[in-house]
């Protein structure tokens, strides 16, 4: 039975507008109770759904060959912000890739080489290793250890540039002085174009490699290591592709 006073058009309006006035006042803790649901909701569903040992190996190689920021975070919330671990993924390298190859992959560069020479080397190592695309396979899981942990080993397919056509059109124009040499930088120009070949090239080179991953009791949580990361074969095959062309040799 409706209210007495829904009886009458003058006191349904009345009710109507009370009803929106309170809706109205009470909106903001009403949006706030659903955004608060809705993020309690997710992570639930995120605690709930572990990264499976194929994820966490293409997670790996985003975070690593592509420096992909969203992938590295991910493996840090599943792994633990440790910096003592050792297979832990520097943020700085998503952050400032041409910089942290600089630091760490670049520390004896050739001698006569220019800060421009540098990075833009720098930058062609990132560049070319960013356009790679690797794709998991079904793990092979071993059988627990004594100490309560699962091997898993997992094989990548990984689709590379093949910038080789590129470089050699681009070496054929070259002069002696720079293509560069087992002690000498590429001159400036000819890394711009190197780094527009690899840019250009298709993803067509195919790269197969395989990663160790050591999980929990449970096989919850798998972590890169502790022996084979399998990534150097790609960064290789990418430096392999400059010398098949005929620079740095």
């Amino acid at each position: 039975m409706l209210p007495k006073s829904v009886g009458r058009q003058g006191g349904l309006v009345s009710t109507e507008a009370a009803f929106l006035t309170s809706l109205t006042r009470h909106l903001p803790k009403l949006v706030l109770i659903g955004i608060l649901w809705a993020a309690g909701a997710c992570g639930a569903a995120a605690q709930a759904s572990p990264l499976t040992a194929e994820q966490t190996a293409e997670l790996y190689y985003r975070a690593w060959l592509n420096y992909d920021r969203a992938s590295t975070l991910r493996l840090q919330r599943e792994w633990g912000a440790s910096k003592g671990r050792v297979n832990y993924i520097d943020l700085k390298r998503t952050a400032d890739p041409i910089g942290w190859t600089l630091k760490h992959a670049m520390s004896r560069p050739p001698a006569g080489s220019s800060n421009e020479q540098l990075k833009l080397f720098a930058r062609l190592m990132v560049e070319a290793s960013k356009r790679v695309r690797c794709q998991a396979k079904a793990a092979d899981i071993g059988a627990q250890l004594p100490t309560g942990s699962h091997l898993a080993r997992v094989e990548l397919a990984c689709a590379v540039p093949d910038a080789v056509p590129g470089l050699r059109q681009l070496r054929a124009r070259a002069g002696a002085n720079e293509i560069g040499g087992a002690d000498s930088m590429p001159s400036a120009t000819m890394l711009r174009g190197m780094i527009d070949a690899f840019a250009a090239a298709p993803l067509t080179r195919q790269v197969a490699t395989e990663i160790v991953l050591t999980g929990d009791a449970d096989k919850r949580v798998w972590r890169a290591g502790p022996t084979e990361l399998g990534v150097e074969r790609v960064s290789t095959d990418l430096s392999r592709q400059i010398v098949q062309a005929g620079f740095l040799q």
